[in-house]
């Protein structure tokens, strides 16, 4: 399996494990309020993988918390809402993780599970946990521009559907940026590092094959099952 297929798909398989409420023997839940996170610690690869939104009253005030707070240690600013939630789960996070040791992570997560992988690879690599990857899926903004730079040299796939709202929010416009580099995942190809006119134009054409009833709409564009439809039909064995 190509190297790019094989870190797509276990990240994808840890994040669905993330919404899975009763996980299979042998990997560590950790679950504080509205926030969960797994840990998957076989092999020599260990992976973290955060859930993402549920419609729960906790996650609603998380989401739409859009003021700024410091990152924690990291240069920036990050969504006030979003580092909430990493919150709730770090102590006993850490606490989790010292028993790893040296062991290189991977870590992913869909939706605002996205977000909290990202501003917990930042908080770990300040603390010199190494990362092997960062791996979102349909992953909102986290931070500005300066967080997001602190990531420029961590191997990160970011992964979004052409028609997957989630992924333009928080706005642009109030100063929120992504990290890491893009990979976009249309109906016929896993685009990678789009440039800004081809990005617009499969955004638009997603939104007019929604309309038309010929492609998913937005909710459909960010369920996770959308985008394991399309990794495994775009990336090559």
């Amino acid at each position: 399996m190509n190297d790019l297929r094989h870190d797509l798909l276990h990240c994808l398989a840890a994040a669905e494990l993330a919404y899975d409420p009763d996980p299979p023997a042998g990997i560590v839940r950790i679950e504080q309020g509205d926030s969960i996170a797994l840990l998957l610690s076989h092999g020599q690869r260990p992976t973290l993988a955060f859930r993402g939104s549920e419609p729960t009253l906790g996650d609603w005030i998380d989401d739409l918390d859009f003021r700024w707070s410091p990152a924690a240690g990291n240069p920036g600013r990050v969504h006030r809402g979003f580092q909430r939630a990493l919150d709730r789960v770090w102590r006993p996070l850490l606490g989790v993780l010292a028993g790893l040791g040296p062991r290189p992570l991977r870590i992913t997560g869909h939706s605002l599970g996205g977000a909290l992988a990202t501003l917990a690879t930042a908080r770990l690599r300040r603390q010199g946990h190494p990362i092997d990857l960062l791996c979102t899926f349909g992953a909102p903004r986290g931070g500005d521009a300066t967080f997001a730079r602190t990531l420029r040299d961590q191997r990160t796939i970011r992964v979004a559907t052409p028609g997957d709202a989630v992924c333009e929010a928080p706005p642009h416009g109030f100063g929120f940026r992504h990290a890491g580099e893009l990979y976009l995942a249309t109906e016929k190809e896993l685009i990678r590092s789009p440039n800004p006119p081809r990005r617009a134009f499969e955004i638009l054409r997603a939104h007019f094959a929604a309309l038309a009833g010929s492609g998913p709409d937005a909710l459909q564009s960010h369920r996770l099952a959308c985008y394991r439809t399309r990794i495994e039909k775009t990336v090559p064995d």
